[in-house]
């Protein structure tokens, strides 16, 4: 993950709070979310990754599509 979330992640408390995590990427992501969740003692719902190299309109779906879901 990128160093300015994992410094906010260490800062703050954030046990007891949910993160929806969304996340911009050119590949492979790798354990991000689960390391956002031990990092952070949030619990950590659904996570959405948008892949940088794909079409923009796919991806536009997928994201309204995830705001719907979360949305519920």
């Amino acid at each position: 993950m990128a160093s300015p979330v994992n410094t906010f992640l260490n800062k703050y408390d954030l046990k007891g709070k949910t993160i929806i995590p969304v996340a911009t990427n050119g590949g492979w992501l790798g354990h991000t979310f689960e390391d956002i969740e031990r990092i952070s003692g949030a619990n950590v719902k659904e996570a959405l990754s948008l892949k940088y190299n794909q079409d923009v309109l796919t991806e536009e779906d997928k994201f309204n599509d995830f705001l719907e879901r979360i949305d519920d």
